[in-house]
């Protein structure tokens, strides 16, 4: 399964549409407090629309907490304020057969 973890999340619509996305990608969203929102906040639920409930949602104290709990073999730390493509840490290339030459596979181990 996929794990999406927002450490510090200022933007409550951003964070309900991630939430929202995690839900069709059956992937589980983790938030790490603080927020920069109340988890309750209307502009969160617009964006996540009637799906809030049903998100597989985890929340933690700290980044700390979430490690502990978690303590993940794999990770891609990503930042608006990084320097180098996502891509280069999130894709790799593994053929899975003849017909596919050179698929690209999200690696999800965590």
């Amino acid at each position: 399964m996929l794990n999406i973890v927002l450490v510090h999340p200022e933007i409550p619509n951003n964070t309900g549409n991630i939430g929202r996305l995690c839900l069709g990608g059956n992937a589980r969203l983790h938030l790490v407090k603080p927020f920069g929102f109340e988890i309750d906040d209307s502009r969160l639920k617009r964006a996540g629309l009637d799906y809030w409930p049903h998100i597989d949602l985890h929340i933690y104290e700290s980044f700390d907490d979430f490690m502990q709990v978690n303590q993940p073999t794999s990770m891609a730390l990503m930042s608006s304020h990084g320097s180098k493509p996502i891509l280069r840490f999130l894709l790799k290339k593994t053929p899975t057969s003849s017909l596919e030459k050179n698929p690209v596979v999200l690696t999800r181990t965590f």
